[in-house]
């Protein structure tokens, strides 16, 4: 209820529920302090125009969850390690997420429902998931180191991030569409109706429902990164050929939902060329 206290230097361990938990126009910085095998470090709900820096979060099911906070909070220089799911960015929350160290976890960003941080200047490193994008999530990521990820990029229904400028090291798998990204199914069936039809059901009264996208183009852009030993096979390839590295359109050309009719839908396909031939000399954190 508009508090704005300052919490540094402080362990929180064995939570299960949160950590800290912050709401109702709330702010005040959040440094230095310790989360570990909380059921959530951090819980943000509505705006919270204020620093989340230099803090660690290790073990916990969710280090840092933001709901419905907006273009806020400012996530800096922090570490998260051995989280299941290290930051969720969920229902229109777009906080800024620089400079941090994602190691280990099980999800290191996730993006969902119309969440799309700016993740710029970020380590990811040896996680199963680097950054998953779901129900139309359009996310900046930027200038990010990513190296030893089982899966660098998780993207779908209907979400198109931006991804420019980054290095991709060591990668297990560079990018993987679900079955409900598809620009197809939106233009001829559409899901705009649909969500506004369940926060009608729900007694939702977020107002930037309205503000959800209604054009779609059937390409996920992957153009302009360095992609590290896989590069020269990219470099030759052209965004026809079938490769392992990525799966899209592709691998499974039509998709089926249940419940939505008896229609057949064109997935989307990554594009990836132009591929940088060098590495972003200025990409991860800057320490």
């Amino acid at each position: 209820m508009r508090s704005s206290p300052k919490v540094i230097g402080n362990s929180f361990s064995g939570h299960t529920k949160s950590g800290i938990s912050a709401s109702n126009s709330s702010r005040g910085l959040i440094e230095d302090n310790f989360f570990e095998k909380n059921e959530q470090g951090i819980g943000i709900l509505q705006q919270y125009p204020d620093l989340v820096r230099n803090n660690r979060f290790i073990g916990n099911r969710v280090g840092l969850y933001c709901y419905q906070s907006q273009n806020s909070p400012k996530v800096e220089g922090n570490f998260f390690q051995d989280n299941e799911y290290a930051l969720v960015n969920f229902s229109f929350s777009f906080p800024q997420v620089l400079n941090n160290r994602f190691v280990g976890n099980k999800t290191a960003v996730q993006n969902d429902q119309f969440g799309s941080a700016q993740v710029e200047r970020n380590l990811f490193k040896d996680n199963e998931t680097a950054i998953y994008s779901n129900r139309k999530s359009n996310p900046k990521i930027s200038k990010n180191s990513f190296f030893g990820n089982k899966l660098a990029l998780f993207i779908d229904y209907s979400s198109y991030p931006e991804v420019k400028e980054n290095n991709f090291e060591k990668t297990g798998e560079g990018a993987r569409l679900g079955i409900y990204q598809s620009a197809d199914w939106e233009k001829r069936s559409g899901s705009k109706q649909l969500v506004m039809k369940n926060a009608q059901a729900r007694g939702s009264k977020n107002s930037m429902l309205g503000q959800a996208p209604t054009e779609f183009v059937d390409v996920v852009d992957l153009s302009g990164n360095w992609w590290g030993e896989k590069t020269e096979i990219l470099k030759g390839a052209g965004d026809d050929k079938n490769l392992s590295f990525f799966y899209d359109r592709h691998d499974k050309p039509l998709v089926t939902y249940e419940g939505f009719g008896p229609g057949r839908y064109l997935l989307d396909k990554i594009s990836f060329q132009p591929v940088l031939t060098e590495p972003v000399t200025d990409a991860g954190p800057v320490l």
